[in-house]
């Protein structure tokens, strides 16, 4: 099976001895699957890309450069992961796109971060899904699915178990977002998994086991589906989150 791990900033956002222990189930649960599987992991860039775009922003630095500075957050979390899953994994600039083919083929697992200026992690994890043939994206993050809105600011938003790509669209496309803020998905990214017709499963990363049942298909967080699909058809199953 060919697929791609979008594992949000919140793994790298833990309390010290927190991290440690999600870092090693993330190690010992991808070094298994490389064995039987082809994919590749992109990186959010949690907090630390937060924080430092609000302090840009205090001195009305403009928001490309705000992008870069997160996407550069992004890059050293890659390289974090990366070095943590060697002797497996290689560090891919996306630039390198032929370079992330012949890895994925020899059995390397390809890691990488953020990419161009006004484009979320969600968006590079979806061009390299394409890219690669995956039969599926799953986005690990802090929240146990898509919601209405952010659910850990507002307690009545609605979890949503099932969308079509085309309603999530639709639902995107009546909201803005700037750098660093909480987005449910990203539009750029939903429109490529829609020209793609991959699926993505959106899971609570926090609990490691939900990206191996994702994997299995088993019905966990929330199904974004192409239009044609239903829900139980589909396969398999940040702004810098």
């Amino acid at each position: 099976m060919r697929f791609v791990l979008l594992i949000g900033g919140f793994l790298f956002d833990q309390p010290y001895t927190s991290r440690v222990e999600l870092f090693r189930r993330y190690r010992d649960l991808i070094l298994k699957l490389s064995g039987r599987h082809k994919f590749c992991i992109v990186t959010g860039g949690g907090s630390l890309a937060r924080e430092s775009i609000k302090l840009l922003d205090s001195f009305g630095v403009r928001p490309t450069i705000k992008d870069e500075i997160g996407i550069m957050v992004t890059v050293l979390n890659a390289s974090i992961l990366t070095y943590i899953l060697q002797p497996k994994a290689v560090y891919i600039d996306l630039s390198r796109l032929d370079d992330v083919i012949h890895h994925i083929e020899s059995g390397r697992i390809v890691v990488t971060g953020g990419f161009s200026p006004g484009q979320s992690t969600d968006a590079v994890a979806a061009l390299l899904s394409e890219l690669i043939g995956a039969e599926i994206l799953i986005k690990a993050t802090d929240v146990d699915g898509l919601y209405s809105t952010d659910p850990r600011i507002d307690k009545s938003a609605v979890k949503i178990d099932n969308i079509s790509v085309d309603e999530l669209i639709r639902l995107l496309s009546k909201q803005n977002f700037s750098p660093g803020t909480y987005e449910a998905f990203d539009l750029v990214a939903a429109k490529i998994l829609k020209r793609s017709g991959i699926p993505c499963r959106i899971v609570d990363g926090r609990n490691v086991e939900n990206v191996l049942y994702a994997i299995e298909g088993k019905e966990v967080g929330t199904l974004i589906f192409s239009s044609g699909l239903k829900g139980g058809q589909a396969c398999g199953g940040e702004r810098f989150r």
